[in-house]
């Protein structure tokens, strides 16, 4: 379950994830959060997959995580960070797991 709260027009969600269940609610919830309300349908669904895409590689690589969602204001915009943590085995080789087609666990290496 997230752990929300909200202050001075600042909103954050936090996703503990061990489970694809936990992965599935936090997907399903940050498309809901109040600060998101005017983002366009394409835009929440974009945040939901880079939620998705982070989450599943905390699940596959280091078996549990978390991440915060967090919104602020800034010149009637609303700024999005997404942190992703956890306590997995790293990129050993970071510029090369972000060249296109690239992947070290035999997958299409479209994730990052």
């Amino acid at each position: 379950m997230p752990i929300a709260g909200q202050t001075s027009g600042i909103e954050t969600a936090f996703f503990r994830l061990h489970s694809p269940l936990d992965l599935r609610i936090a997907v399903s919830d940050v498309a809901r959060m109040p600060s998101l309300a005017r983002f366009s349908p394409v835009d929440l669904s974009l945040l939901s997959t880079v939620v998705s895409e982070l989450g599943s590689n905390i699940l596959k690589y280091a078996g549990s995580g978390h991440i915060r969602v967090q919104t602020t204001r800034e010149d009637f915009r609303t700024a999005v960070e997404l942190v992703a943590e956890d306590s997995g085995p790293g990129i050993p080789d970071v510029h090369l797991a972000l060249q296109e087609h690239y992947s070290s666990s035999g997958t299409l290496g479209l994730g990052l």
